[in-house]
């Protein structure tokens, strides 16, 4: 831990290996415009999220996303694509005004 000059208090040392990422403590943290960027939802959508409680982890403190609970999260919330059925056409819907009988 670093000390603040100005302040002579104690602050964390953090690192930002890229925009919107920072490491505390070993643990990357995503900004919320990072992690909207990734989901492709605006941080709007995040805000509303983290009002309901249904979003990714989210800690208040520094307001940002531990990277590793988004992947947790998104892993729980992974729904695979479910191939749609063929609808049949129903006997006598032939859109012709024309009834068709089997």
């Amino acid at each position: 831990m670093t000390t603040n000059t100005e302040t002579d208090a104690p602050t964390a040392k953090t690192d930002e290996p890229e925009p919107g990422v920072r490491v505390i403590a070993g643990r990357r943290y995503l900004s919320p415009e990072r992690l909207a960027l990734i989901i492709n939802r605006s941080t709007r959508t995040l805000h509303r999220w983290r009002e309901k409680r249904i979003g990714p982890p989210y800690n208040e403190l520094l307001q940002a996303y531990p990277e590793d609970g988004v992947g947790e999260w998104a892993k729980a919330n992974d729904r695979q694509a479910v191939p749609q059925q063929k609808r049949r056409r129903k006997l006598g819907s032939g859109g012709d005004g024309a009834t068709t009988t089997a």
